[in-house]
């Protein structure tokens, strides 16, 4: 035992390293390793609390433990025993993440290391995307290929590939982008191959974006790219700019024109309402006048499904009964779920995180929290385990990751 506490102490960094980029990497394709990796953490996290004895926790972070906190007490008032086991497996990221990444301990070129392979593993995945479109190209003909349907299908069948719902892919990829315009220098020794590999790969994500993504998303990217044009133009780079403007140029010329019309459509169109805007009044609708009717403890979890089906029903919405649909609004599902006591807990939980990304002006967290907010105006993504992983680890991880913060709490 003496002999492995002592290997585990020479080589800690390295086996920190090794276990959280065997989590980033299940964490984007979908493996079934990925609650292993989960496991690994903890474990880990405890060796490491045991053997090297870092400093106090961080209190900033236990705000997650406060909201796991709510759904297990929440639970409890509802009379759902029998889901407790479930529920402390489905939201245990919320108390894993906040205790395992302040216990991880990596020098700040291991930290880098790990956004590098989060990039890298995205733009394999898109790789992969590509290698799809030209198999599917091949079977339909090239006329049907170069149609609007053609691309849309693409879009779809790469989502689904992993199985990655359109927005929770669009998510990743828009933080696999922040992530491109926070790499340091050390990777590269020239400014010229700096500008060059991280604006090609930042243009090469955001035009993929643009065909799985959804309106928040897009705009959150366009938004950015723009800033990013401005930025290099205010520096006087011009090389960055430049490759901006000439892979777009390419870009846009091979993607079929009825393609880039609909897509175009879809997001600035706003006095048609189409079957997806009918959903969402719907939708909204429905939990709106089931929040008010559970205002202070909600419906619970696992009364929710129940309650909500039958105002669907009522409502004669077969989409909504047929689909399984939730609210597609985090801030609005959480309301239902617990009532107005979780949703002053969810917003808490970015009031704190956007006080403190202002104060110690760390740009890129700042950035994850309005990406983050941004999907959660249009999906629950608390309802999925690959969302709450999702946030959950990155919230607590770029927080950690500016060793140099002012205290907030």
């Amino acid at each position: 035992m003496k002999k492995l506490t002592k290997i585990y102490l020479n080589n800690n960094e390295q086996i920190n390293f090794i276990v959280l980029a065997v989590f980033i990497v299940s964490l984007i394709f979908g493996f079934a390793i990925n609650s292993i990796a989960i496991f690994l953490i903890l474990l880990v996290a405890i060796l490491n609390r045991i053997v090297v004895k870092t400093g106090q926790l961080n209190k900033f972070v236990y705000i997650l433990v406060i909201y796991f906190g709510l759904i297990i007490i929440n639970s409890l008032i509802h009379g759902s025993f029998k889901e407790i086991p479930h529920y402390l497996v489905k939201f245990s990221p919320f108390i894993i993440f906040p205790y395992c990444l302040q216990q991880l301990i990596l020098s700040k070129k291991k930290l880098n290391s790990l956004l590098y392979l989060y990039v890298g593993s995205i733009l394999i995945y898109c790789l992969v995307g590509i290698v799809i479109q030209f198999q599917y190209r091949y079977q339909i003909g090239h006329e049907i290929w170069m149609s609007a349907g053609g691309w849309a299908f693409f879009a779809w069948n790469l989502t689904h590939l992993f199985d990655f719902h359109a927005p929770y892919l669009g998510m990743y990829i828009s933080l696999a982008i922040l992530f491109i315009l926070k790499m340091n220098n050390w990777m590269f020794d020239t400014r010229t191959k700096r500008s060059v590999l991280l604006t090609s790969a930042y243009i090469f994500l955001f035009i993929f974006l643009f065909f799985i993504g959804v309106k928040n998303s897009i705009l959150f990217n366009v938004l950015l790219l723009i800033g990013l044009i401005i930025y290099h133009f205010s520096k006087k780079q011009y090389l960055p700019i430049l490759v901006v403007i000439i892979l777009s140029a390419i870009i846009f010329t091979i993607v079929p024109k009825s393609y880039l019309k609909q897509r175009f459509n879809n997001i600035m169109t706003s006095t048609e309402i189409s079957k997806i805007d009918f959903e969402r009044y719907n939708l909204n609708k429905i939990h709106f006048e089931t929040m008010f009717e559970y205002p202070f403890l909600g419906t619970g979890i696992k009364e929710y499904s129940k309650i909500i089906k039958e105002r669907y029903l009522h409502s004669n919405f077969e989409s909504g009964v047929k689909e399984n649909l939730n609210a597609h609004n985090q801030f609005l599902q959480t309301t239902v779920f617990f009532g107005f006591i979780g949703l002053i807990i969810l917003s808490i939980i970015f009031y704190i995180a956007f006080r403190s990304s202002i104060i110690n002006r760390d740009y890129l967290f700042l950035l994850f929290l309005i990406l983050s907010l941004s999907a959660m105006l249009t999906e629950s993504i608390f309802v999925t385990q690959r969302g709450i992983v999702f946030f959950s680890f990155f919230y607590v991880f770029l927080f950690l990751n500016n060793k140099n913060r002012i205290a907030i709490l």
